[in-house]
């Protein structure tokens, strides 16, 4: 009697105050089958059941208290039975606690009561040592598995037991609820920020995103074009595109692919200073005046006077003297050029008649390009009657047309 009191003293230091206290405890229920030595003098096998009570002193280490109770153990080879009263302090480590099986290892101290001593078999110190496991069946119910062996110190013997049973956890640490995370440190927790990310220091709304003023997908904190028109798109600093680089962004480029370098308007097309058709970054003669036909490098090929003769005449009418003047001013400042005045007529009249009067008529704009002071020697004249129409001779219109001096220019 007296040892059950010392037990029930020292059950009482490890867990005493187990429910006032919000720590973590288990107490756990056992059976258990113990295969006996050779040496000892009891039967082969027979069953315990037991109880322990733990505390928790680390994430791995409890200790705790245990009682194990064996009825009518038999004797080998006797007519005589025994009760076993076993009295042990533990310590138990546990490995990975956050895996559904948690293994852990066992080792304990104690004291063992037999009812019935014989020489061969009496009470004693006894220890014992294992490996075990516990995985959760409900929250708050556990299942375990041991395998220990139990050194009997008094009767020099060593058992193997294996023991399954129950453990119920309470008294857990009751530890606030976290705070909420607001990584960014923005204001917005983070199950809430859509924008996790946001730098420091940079305003946010209500979902954690910066303001995008105007809804380019660039946040105004990194948008170096703050008034991209709605809808347009843009690039990382949130300004228009600008695919062809001349300064005219992409929604409003009427040229998408302005060669690099090439001077634009404000639709993005490259300048033609002269209006000849030939954009400045490739005309070799960009003061080429209005009217002159231009090659591919926009220099001066053909001119026409748009002269309209009258039928069977190569009289020069007065209306049509600037343009003859004009191209005379051409020439003086162009002393590079050389001429070929050409006459053309429409196809009433004869070949030999109409070859005639187209020569006569460039003879005519010769001499007033002489008159007007370009020189001779720069000029020249012929007619090729109809061979040539710019239109067609059965309509009035078409014959007007085709009634006409062009210069053909080239070079000295």
């Amino acid at each position: 009697m007296k040892k059950v009191i010392m037990f029930a003293v020292v059950a009482q230091i490890v867990c005493g105050n187990a429910f006032a206290k919000e720590n973590n405890y288990e107490v756990q229920a056992l059976g258990s089958v113990e295969f006996t030595d050779n040496k000892t003098a009891l039967e082969d096998s027979f069953k315990t059941f037991g109880i322990r009570a733990n505390k928790r002193f680390s994430n791995e280490w409890l200790a705790g208290v245990e009682y194990s109770k064996t009825n009518d153990a038999e004797f080998e080879n006797l007519n005589l039975k025994t009760d076993i009263n076993r009295f042990f302090i533990n310590a138990f480590y546990e490995f990975d606690k956050d895996q559904d099986y948690v293994p852990y290892l066992i080792g304990g101290f104690g004291y063992q009561d037999v009812d019935n001593e014989l020489n061969s078999f009496e009470s004693g110190l006894i220890a014992q040592a294992g490996i075990g496991f516990k995985t959760d069946i409900t929250q708050h119910l556990q299942f375990l598995l041991e395998g220990k062996f139990l050194r009997d110190f008094e009767n020099a013997a060593n058992d193997f037991i294996i023991s399954a049973g129950l453990s119920i956890p309470f008294g857990y640490e009751s530890k606030p609820a976290p705070k909420p995370s607001d990584s960014d440190n923005d204001g917005i927790i983070d199950s809430e920020d859509q924008c996790p990310n946001t730098p420091p220091r940079v305003k946010v709304g209500p979902n954690g995103c910066p303001p995008d003023s105007d809804k380019d997908g660039v946040y105004d904190y990194e948008d170096r074009c703050p008034a991209t028109p709605e809808g347009v798109k843009v690039d990382n600093d949130g300004c228009c595109l600008d695919s062809d680089n001349d300064g005219v962004a992409d929604f409003k480029d009427k040229c998408p692919e302005t060669p690099k370098g090439a001077k634009v308007d404000n639709d993005g097309c490259c300048l033609d200073s002269d209006n000849d058709g030939v954009a400045d970054f490739k005309d070799m003669c960009l003061d080429t005046p209005e009217g002159f036909k231009v090659d591919d490098k926009g220099c001066p090929i053909t001119y026409n006077f748009l002269i309209n003769f009258d039928t069977n005449s190569a009289k020069i009418k007065s209306e049509y003297m600037p343009k003859i003047e004009k191209f005379a001013k051409f020439m003086k400042e162009h002393p590079s050029y050389k001429a070929e005045i050409q006459g053309h007529t429409d196809s009433i009249g004869s070949d030999e008649y109409n070859n005639i009067l187209s020569f006569k008529r460039a003879k005519s704009v010769y001499d007033m390009l002489i008159k007007f002071g370009v020189e001779a020697d720069r000029l020249t004249y012929v007619g090729y009657g109809e061979e040539k129409p710019i239109a067609s001779n059965d309509t009035e219109s078409g014959r007007a047309k085709n009634r006409r001096v062009e210069a053909h220019l080239f070079t000295k």
